[in-house]
């Protein structure tokens, strides 16, 4: 068998198999932002955009090398190009819509549902362009081996690109959703210029793709609070942000859930667990008799900075650690922190912070749970417990946030936190409010030394003190099972 094709044919079809694989891992990585509203970034979420394009992947790939064994050449590939632009533009605009019912089958489920929604048809149609593409770059039957694997090259390096593009400047910089409708358009640029005829699918595909950049003026109001309106929504290299108001407050929603909240014009903590967390923190500071300035406080997990702030201005000396700039950017320009001169912020992963110097924390908050459904399981391991035994004092506390059930089946978060802080911080006492059995925000405080009754009672200004509870698993770095715990905090 002997084919005949041009050189600047050869350089098109090498320049589409090229960012075919760019779009779908744009498609893969970028895509999983638009699940963080409702389903955050957990494992769940990534093994349902892998999934998916794997499935819809393989799909194509059968379905495009049926197609090839006819004569369509660049029509067949054209058609592939503006089913990808159309299917990918209408779930677009479609995507808030699917989002919200995405979230009626659950934290586990629901982000399947979704990824199949808006990325399995797209995906599909990319799939079956690469055989098709591939039919057309044969030459001689003896050189199908060497231009398949160059071109399978060629469309991976494409597929390196767009995973490069999506993490360094897609998503931080132009925004996912915008990323992607950026997609859908190379998809339809491409099916006009490899077109014969401009038909009507050609129109009809292009015709969706600008309706659907309608979707970037939209911002989900996915788990927004009634009552509450969002102002400003857009991505960082690690949270999608939302800064939500009403008449009297601000709150600010990393990813699903509400982390920081402040009344508008007001200083102060916002939530009732951000007000037992310092509550804690100064009776035990008053119960010692200490002054500000001897003292040192610790935060692994910046947010709006109130408890931080509330330190710094008493006269202590404050250490925070946030792994995201724009965290500390939206806390300092919306709302309102100050440094009181006794403040320092260090930008980077807390346990790699705190392993470059040596600190002597008398408490050390860890508030880092940003949302319910994406734990940095690394920050509440057994070798995460050691370095902050590291950097707390001998008579430290350690006051810690965690998302769950203080008993009952829905527990298991924060048995499994407090037993792996058990060896580091053997001396415990919980505090929370109301059933002990409901989802709350329940506060573990772990001591090296013991705590007096006295001091426990302080601890629990308007909430319940417990000191015992069942063991729950060792979460290690090596084996985590943080994302499943939390699989049953949610139900």
């Amino acid at each position: 068998m002997k084919t005949s094709i041009d050189s600047k044919k050869r350089m098109f079809i090498e320049s589409v198999a090229f960012i075919e694989g760019a779009a779908v891992l744009v498609l893969e990585i970028a895509g999983a932002r638009l699940l963080a509203p409702a389903f955050g970034s957990s494992i769940f979420v990534w093994t349902a955009q892998i999934c998916t394009v794997l499935v819809a992947l393989a799909a194509g790939y059968w379905y495009g090398g049926k197609r090839s064994e006819g004569k369509e050449g660049m029509t067949g590939a054209a058609l592939m190009l503006f089913g990808a632009c159309a299917t990918l533009a209408a779930a677009l605009f479609l995507s808030d819509i699917l989002l919200a019912l995405s979230t009626l089958f659950g934290a586990k489920i629901g982000p399947f549902v979704f990824s199949a929604f808006l990325f399995f048809l797209p995906c599909f149609f990319a799939g079956a362009l690469t055989p098709i593409l591939l039919r057309m770059y044969v030459g001689e039957l003896d050189e199908v081996g060497n231009d398949a694997g160059k071109l399978y090259a060629i469309s991976t390096l494409g597929s390196l690109a767009g995973a490069l593009l999506s993490a360094y400047a897609i998503v931080p910089f132009i925004g996912a959703k915008a990323g992607i409708l950026m997609t859908a358009a190379a998809f339809g640029l491409l099916g006009f210029a490899a077109a014969r005829e401009k038909k009507l699918h050609a129109v009809a595909a292009l015709a969706l793709l600008l309706i659907s950049s309608y979707s970037l003026a939209q911002r989900s109001n996915i788990f927004v609070p009634e009552g509450f309106e969002v102002k400003q929504s857009y991505d960082s290299e690690y949270f999608h942000f939302r800064i939500i108001e009403n008449s009297t407050h601000r709150l600010l929603l990393l990813d699903a859930d509400a982390h920081s909240m402040q009344e508008i014009g007001k200083a102060g903590t916002g939530f009732t667990y951000t007000e037992w967390m310092a509550n804690a923190a100064e009776g035990y500071f008053a119960s010692a008799g200490w002054t500000p300035s001897d003292k040192r406080v610790g935060m692994v997990g910046l947010g709006a900075g109130s408890i931080a702030s509330r330190f710094a201005q008493q006269g202590y000396v404050v250490d925070a650690f946030e792994i995201d700039p724009q965290v500390y950017k939206v806390a300092v320009d919306e709302f309102g922190l100050q440094d009181y001169g006794r403040m320092e912020v260090h930008i980077g992963d807390a346990r790699a912070s705190l392993q470059e110097r040596d600190y002597s924390f008398d408490v050390l908050f860890v508030d880092a749970f940003a949302s319910k459904f994406s734990i940095p399981f690394h920050l509440a391991t057994s070798e995460a417990f050691k370095e902050y035994a590291k950097a707390v004092s001998g008579d430290g506390l350690i006051i810690i946030n965690i998302i769950s059930a203080e008993e009952g089946p829905r527990s298991e978060m924060f048995r499994s936190v407090s037993s792996t802080a058990r060896e580091a911080f053997p001396h415990q006492v919980a505090i929370y409010g109301g059933d002990a059995t409901s989802v709350q925000n329940v506060i573990l405080i772990g001591s090296k030394k013991p705590i007096s009754p006295s001091l426990a009672a302080a601890f629990g200004k308007n909430a319940v003190v417990a000191a015992a509870w069942e063991e729950g698993p060792i979460l290690t770095d090596e084996k985590s099972t943080a994302d499943y715990a939390m699989m049953k905090v949610l139900g």
